[in-house]
């Protein structure tokens, strides 16, 4: 609980970022509306909920500079802010695409791209090939970046697939807010000792030419790829800029990045944050699919567990609950046996609000 609590109700360590212009460069909002996680697709749970405006607000709020909203194969969310005039935005995409040898899926994060682009993706195929994506975005001269590239997607992922990944895409993703720290160390360390002469052996072993110049340069990104609105901004890509000087256009921002002058800030993930992180989700879950069909009581008691999460859901009036438990204890005198997670929450909720005392106001 303690690293959950500390995650969230503290910032960054203070420094001194005027230096730099940042940015999160992997965000989510309610856009990513399918299931990319094998159990929240057997319910048909959305990966996110959050408005894309709360995105905005809050990375902001958490110092960046400079905003973006990737989500997961469409631009909607990010539009909903383009086509309002929000300042300092870029439109992103997370784009999933396959090895075709072995159907293993990556995901690849996009910046700048256009609704025309976007729908290239998909009207040439692209998300089948990854070389073939690989190509096109060189053509395009989109900015670009592998994201979290030890994650296995659907468990294929190998040294195999990771090494023809260094050879085709400039960025990589080399830390992650969501995913555990110990993969962004990691990733980090292959890509510091990538050189001219590692990258002619992994040429000549995986028969690809590079598409970038100076490939074993990377532009490296970092991102909270947040889907809850809990750490938007805590992690982040940064470009040094001058005394007095600014960057306002994103556009710019990533011309430097893929220049390799960026770096990289801000918290890793680990496993208690991305608990926090699908509850959070789950409770959004809960509250729209399940909240209104619970009894008077359930509502009761689930409305008041949500507050916890942030999410709003009914409450039923005393007047409704006070009938419902009337007419139960009328027609059912037996008491039923408390469930496993009420008398777990009886035993344990009020240690917790002694310790964590800011949460009575929820």
């Amino acid at each position: 609980m303690e690293s959950i609590a500390s995650d969230l109700n503290h910032t960054l360590p203070r420094r001194d970022w005027r230096g730099f212009v940042r940015m999160d460069t992997h965000c989510h909002s309610h856009a990513s509306s399918k299931p990319y996680n094998t159990l929240a697709g057997l319910i048909d749970c959305p990966e996110c909920y959050s408005p894309p405006e709360k995105v905005y607000d809050q990375a902001i709020a958490r110092g960046m500079d400079l905003v973006t909203i990737s989500d997961h194969d469409t631009i909607a969310g990010a539009l909903e802010l383009a086509e309002r005039g929000f300042e300092r935005f870029i439109i992103g995409e997370e784009v999933s695409v396959q090895f075709p040898e072995d159907r293993c899926m990556v995901h690849v994060l996009v910046w700048a791209i256009s609704p025309e682009q976007h729908e290239q993706i998909a009207t040439l195929g692209l998300r089948n090939d990854v070389y073939r994506f690989a190509h096109w975005l060189c053509e395009q001269n989109l900015p670009h970046a592998f994201a979290h590239p030890l994650y296995a997607q659907n468990g294929k992922l190998t040294r195999w697939h990771v090494e023809r990944a260094a050879l085709l895409f400039k960025g990589f993703e080399v830390r992650n807010g969501a995913h555990a720290d110990v993969q962004n160390r990691a990733i980090e360390r292959f890509v510091d000792t990538l050189s001219p002469g590692l990258i002619h052996r992994l040429v000549d072993e995986h028969g690809i030419e590079p598409l970038w110049p100076r490939i074993w340069e990377k532009a490296r990104t970092g991102g909270s790829d947040d889907h809850g609105l809990l750490n938007t901004g805590r992690t982040w890509t940064g470009v040094p800029i001058a005394p007095k000087e600014s960057i306002d256009d994103p556009h710019e921002f990533f011309r430097r990045v893929m220049q390799t002058r960026s770096i990289v800030g801000g918290v890793g993930g680990h496993s208690a944050l991305l608990a926090h992180q699908l509850a959070t989700v789950g409770a959004h879950y809960y509250a729209r699919r399940l909240h209104e069909q619970r009894s008077p009581s359930g509502r009761y008691l689930g409305s008041r567990l949500l507050r916890f999460a942030g999410v709003r859901a009914s409450t039923p009036g005393k007047l409704r609950l006070a009938a419902y438990k009337t007419t139960r204890r009328l027609w059912k005198p037996r008491t039923a046996r408390a469930l496993p997670i009420v008398r777990a929450l009886k035993a344990n909720i009020g240690p917790l609000l002694d310790k964590y005392p800011e949460l009575r106001t929820r």
